[in-house]
């Protein structure tokens, strides 16, 4: 959804690389090969949705993610 507020927009995240393939996906994360903010329990643990800051998201590192691009 579009943010009307200057406050409430977000940087986005440029994924590199190539999309993993459906009939094979890649253990943990499903963005993990191609997100710049990957760390091992990314590659092994799928995260669950959860809030953070008035969103929904499915990132281990959504916090800290967050305030590295505010």
């Amino acid at each position: 959804t579009p943010a009307i507020f200057e406050e409430d927009r977000r940087v986005q995240i440029k994924l590199q690389g190539e999309l993993p393939s459906p009939l094979n996906p890649p253990s943990g994360c499903a963005f993990h090969q191609r997100c710049p903010y990957a760390v091992e329990r990314c590659r092994v643990e799928e995260p669950q949705l959860r809030d953070v800051d008035g969103r929904r998201v499915a990132c281990h590192r959504a916090e800290e993610v967050g305030e590295a691009n505010a």
